[in-house]
């Protein structure tokens, strides 16, 4: 075994303690294990923006609440000049018919005949039912609509803010590689001065700083476009501190009946069938009539009053066979798509679901391996430091060493990423 000499092995001996002490303050910390029920936590004390960007006091819900009052909350109704129309046309089906009439024969001693009459079509009582039953179908596609926006607002934020945080990770963990291996470039220099160091090693380590360092300005640039786009949606300058959302696997059918796009659905055929019920014949209009006549003779005059009602007579079918046809048609449109969405929701939700049951046992394996990383860490300072021959082999240990500990504390976000992709799945905005 080749020594070196006692400048070189002064060298190393800066290079371990250099090395030791960016490696332990750049460690990120994390709970030890995780079970079905538990959520990890990414400890963002190392993290350049930490201060400026998170905010302690910001819940998801806030961050939900600004981004529709930035972007504009959808209102498909003004509901009150809706109901102010619908109180005067209460049991009129439509405006009423003014009628007049005016007789007279051209000989001399004819009678005269003036008549004023007033027709008016007044609601059946089904048409009344199914007006009130429009009224709240239409508020209720109000609330559906602004659910819906909210579903959309809320996709569009978890996918910044988890967008943000691996972004952000990756930073910290580019920089911190950045550090330790330009540290050691400079004592390998040194090394290389004095003979004591192989020429390959040095330019192998000089590759993998410029690649960590444009690692670190690539994702600079990406954490600054996301945060960019955050602010541009919710008009919020700083990120929630907790992003952190609870989450049940069970009863996904259930959730998914609940999802807005099914329930919009649902009462967009509700609105149908109620359409065509009121073109049926029990729903006809009833018309009432009030006539004033006047006749007036050579010796006589004479003034009449009356009232007339028209009642439609059901015979036969409610509707018209066009009519039935285009009803049975209508409905099976809507059985097919609903059990379309119903089965794609259900298969996104369960896919969100496995996959998150897949990254619970990759984080089980992860941290079973957290302690050999550790101790791996400490051989790995410690041959660098040492005086063997074998430095390329030990940089390059050093290097996988530092994907692997990124890779533990990017699966621990995924996992908590995932919560958030079930529930955008099964339709429970923020």
């Amino acid at each position: 075994m080749k020594t070196f000499s006692s400048s070189a092995q002064t060298i190393f001996a800066t290079v371990f303690i250099g090395i030791m002490s960016v490696l332990v303050s750049g460690t990120v910390s994390a709970k030890d294990s995780i079970n079905n029920s538990d959520t990890t936590h990414i400890d963002r004390t190392n993290s350049n923006n930490a201060t400026q960007t998170f905010n302690p006091k910001l819940s998801l819900q806030d961050i939900l609440a600004a981004t529709l009052a930035t972007q504009g909350r959808v209102d498909l109704l003004n509901l009150h000049q809706d109901n102010d129309n619908e109180r005067s046309l209460v049991w009129l089906d439509s405006s009423p018919i003014l009628s007049l009439l005016y007789m007279h024969n051209q000989t001399e001693d004819a009678d005269k005949e003036a008549q004023l009459s007033v027709s008016l079509p007044i609601k059946s009582k089904l048409q009344r039912e199914i007006d009130a039953l429009s009224t709240k179908n239409r508020e209720r596609m109000n609330t559906l609509a602004q659910q819906q926006q909210e579903l959309y607002y809320s996709g569009l934020i978890r996918t910044l803010i988890w967008d943000y945080q691996e972004t952000d990770i990756l930073v910290n963990a580019a920089q911190r590689k950045a550090m330790v291996l330009t540290e050691l470039l400079a004592q390998y220099t040194q090394m290389a001065e004095l003979n004591a160091l192989p020429q390959y090693a040095l330019f192998l380590l000089q590759k993998e700083v410029n690649d960590s360092q444009i690692g670190h300005l690539e994702y600079t640039r990406k954490l600054a476009f996301t945060l960019k786009q955050y602010q541009q949606l919710t008009g919020l300058k700083s990120l929630p501190e907790n992003t952190l959302e609870g989450f049940t696997t069970h009863n996904v059918e259930l959730s998914t009946a609940q999802h807005p796009a099914i329930q919009a659905l649902d009462l967009e055929w509700q609105t149908l069938s109620q359409a065509q019920q009121g073109q049926s014949q029990s729903a006809q209009a009833w018309s009432v009539q009030l006539a004033a006549k006047r006749v007036e003779g050579v010796n006589f005059s004479d003034n009449q009053i009356g009232v007339g009602v028209d009642i439609p007579i059901t015979i036969g079918h409610e509707l018209s066979i066009s009519q039935r046809n285009e009803l049975s048609q209508a409905k099976l449109n809507y059985s097919v798509t609903r059990n379309q969405l119903l089965t794609k929701i259900l298969a996104d939700s369960q896919t969100q679901i496995s996959e998150y049951d897949f990254l619970l046992k990759k984080q089980h394996l992860l941290d079973k391996n957290r302690e050999t990383l550790e101790k791996l860490e400490l051989s790995i300072t410690t041959m660098l430091a040492s005086n063997t021959q074998n430095q390329v082999v030990h940089i390059r240990n050093l290097i996988e060493l530092f994907s692997a500990q990124t890779t533990i504390t990017l699966n621990q976000l995924a996992i908590n990423r995932q919560i958030a992709a079930i529930n955008q799945a099964q339709g429970h905005s923020l």
